[in-house]
C-alpha cells in the first residue's frame, strides 16, 4: 500500500483530501491544531485505514526533520498542502510576518523535499503534489509577499522536474483559483466566496493527479473557479 504525507491535514483542501485516499494509502497527517488533527484521523481509521498522525508547526525549528524521522522510512507519494496567506500593503507589514509567508509557503515545503526525495529516488518511485496558488503566475494588489513565495514554489518545483524525472520522482504544481477556506475568515475584501472553487473540488484534482497512469505525467495545473480569476 502507497505510503502517502499529507500537510496541512486539519482544513480545507487537506482535510477534504483525506477520506480520497485513505481507501488505497497509508497515510500520515501532520497539521498544527492537535484536536482537529486527531478528528481527521478518527474519521479515517473508522473505515479500517492505516493512519498516523502528527500535531506540530512546521515552522518551529527542526520540525521538519522530526516529522521525516517519525515517517520512518520513504513516502511514495508527498502532498505540500500546509500555507497560510494575509492580504495587506506590503510596506505596512512587519517583516516578521513577511518572512513566516515565504518561511512556510517556500522554505517550508522545499525543506520537506529535501528531506524525503533521497528515499524516493533510492526506491526508484514517487510523487510530489506542490499546492500553489494561481497567485504563482497572477499579481494581485496586498499579496506580495504570498505571490513571491508561491512563483519561487513554481520555479522550484520546474527545477525538480529537470533533475528527478527521469530517475521516477515526478512533481506536479498544482494553481488552484481562489478557493473557499477558512484563510478568507479573516480577510477583508475577500471576492464573493460562493464564486470560488470548493476545498472538494481542489482535493479531488490532487487525487486525480495522484492516480494518474504511468504512462502519462502532469507538470503544471490551473485550476480555476467557472468566472475564472476573482
Amino acid at each position: 500500500m502507497r505510503r502517502v504525507l499529507i500537510t496541512g491535514a486539519t482544513g480545507g483542501i487537506g482535510r477534504a483530501l483525506v477520506p480520497l485516499l485513505a481507501p488505497s494509502s497509508s497515510l500520515f497527517l501532520t497539521g498544527r491544531d492537535p484536536v482537529k488533527l486527531d478528528e481527521v484521523a478518527r474519521e479515517a481509521r473508522s473505515a479500517g485505514n492505516e493512519v498516523s498522525a502528527l500535531a506540530l508547526d512546521l515552522m518551529a525549528p527542526g520540525a521538519v526533520q522530526t516529522q521525516a524521522s517519525w515517517l520512518g522510512g520513504p513516502v511514495d507519494v508527498l502532498v505540500n498542502n500546509a500555507g497560510d496567506v494575509q492580504f495587506g500593503p506590503y510596506e505596512s507589514q512587519p517583516w516578521e510576518a513577511v518572512h513566516r509567508e515565504l518561511r512556510l509557503n517556500l522554505e517550508v515545503p522545499m525543506e520537506l523535499v529535501h528531506a524525503l526525495v533521497p528515499g524516493m529516488l533510492s526506491n526508484g518511485q514517487g510523487r510530489i503534489v506542490n499546492v500553489l496558488s494561481i497567485a504563482a503566475k497572477e499579481t494581485f494588489a496586498g499579496a506580495a509577499a504570498y505571490s513571491a513565495a508561491k512563483s519561487g514554489l513554481l520555479a522550484f518545483t520546474r527545477c525538480l522536474n529537470r533533475e528527478t524525472r527521469t530517475r521516477g520522482v515526478h512533481s506536479v504544481a498544482l494553481l488552484p483559483g481562489a478557493t473557499d477556506t477558512s484563510l478568507w475568515d479573516r480577510q477583508q475584501g475577500s471576492p464573493p466566496r460562493n464564486q470560488m472553487l470548493t476545498a472538494q473540488a481542489v482535493a479531488e484534482e490532487i487525487a486525480r493527479l495522484i492516480d494518474l497512469p504511468a504512462d502519462r505525467t502532469v507538470d503544471e495545473v490551473v485550476l480555476l473557479p467557472p468566472h475564472g480569476v476573482l
